[in-house]
């Protein structure tokens, strides 16, 4: 679904690109933007698809793949007990992940996810396909949990849209200036 802001000539040139990768391409570029992932169960997959676009080099810093932990903690700097608290899938968590890859990789924007993408591992509150995604911007993050049915694949296939559709979203609002509370 597209929104329409009150910029006809940025809203036209997006439109006209057929997916999320390259709609965020056009606008960190035009924008001169810079951008970093801290992935966990999208395994790197978020960075593959940016960087499968040619010149994705003049906004993407790279990105790490926190699975574990004890990477999270030492990569990102997520205090161990801020996990034990909040449960390394939780919206605590995935913020602290894309707002430590922002601030230690010095972009505009940080992207992170963590989840449960299956098929096994899942409990009655968070079942396989459980996916908390964040977009850190200099100005706010923001992170939401989508719940995604079908195999390993599919899960970390589509939560790796969903993030970069939230990029894409933070990406126009920001340009507008026009945010959803």
């Amino acid at each position: 679904m597209n929104k329409i802001f009150a910029l006809p000539a940025l809203l036209l040139t997006i439109t006209a690109c057929t997916n999320p990768e390259k709609r965020v391409h056009q606008l960190l570029t035009e924008r001169m933007e810079t951008l970093a992932v801290a992935e966990s169960c999208t395994g790197g997959s978020i960075a593959a698809r940016l960087m499968a676009t040619p010149g994705a080099s003049a906004y993407f810093k790279g990105g790490v793949v926190a699975y574990w932990n004890q990477t999270k903690e030492s990569l990102l700097g997520i205090p161990r007990d801020t996990i034990a608290l909040y449960g390394v899938v939780s919206k605590e968590i995935v913020r602290m992940m894309a707002e430590s890859v922002r601030n230690v990789t010095d972009t505009h924007y940080g992207i992170a996810t963590t989840g449960i993408a299956g098929p096994s591992g899942g409990t009655p509150e968070l079942p396989a396909g459980s996916v908390w995604i964040a977009v850190s911007s200099p100005i706010h993050t923001v992170s939401r949990l989508v719940y995604i049915n079908g195999s390993r694949d599919k899960v970390i296939r589509k939560a790796g849209t969903a993030a970069i559709a939230l990029l894409e979203e933070e990406l126009l609002q920001e340009k507008s200036g026009q945010y959803a509370p």
